[in-house]
């Protein structure tokens, strides 16, 4: 059984790589179910505690991608649970974005 989606094996290694040497994966500190209607199904959006979202397919659980989360990202995604971002997470989101790790 495959852990990465062929999307993430083709496309996000880089990236991967990038987290992994600058900002490190951290610990997940949250995990929200987001289900924006894809044909694959609903994901899970792992918050870790460097700011990074870590995204599985809910159903498969393979790995779809990494993201450097910006602020309103994560934002978003508190607000669909009604809670606050952690305020060192968010601090650390922004200092990503100034950073423009997120174009990575």
């Amino acid at each position: 059984m495959e852990l990465a989606s062929v999307h993430y094996s083709t496309e996000r290694q880089e990236r991967h790589a990038f987290i992994q040497e600058h900002i490190g994966e951290g610990n997940i500190i949250d995990s929200f179910v987001v289900d924006r209607g894809h044909p694959s199904g609903a994901e899970i959006h792992n918050v870790t505690d460097t700011a990074i979202i870590i995204i599985h397919n809910q159903r498969t659980h393979k790995l779809i991608t990494e993201l450097i989360a910006r602020p309103e990202q994560l934002r978003r995604l508190y607000r669909s649970e009604n809670r606050e971002v952690p305020k060192e997470v968010l601090a650390l989101a922004y200092k990503h974005n100034i950073a423009c790790y997120n174009e990575i």
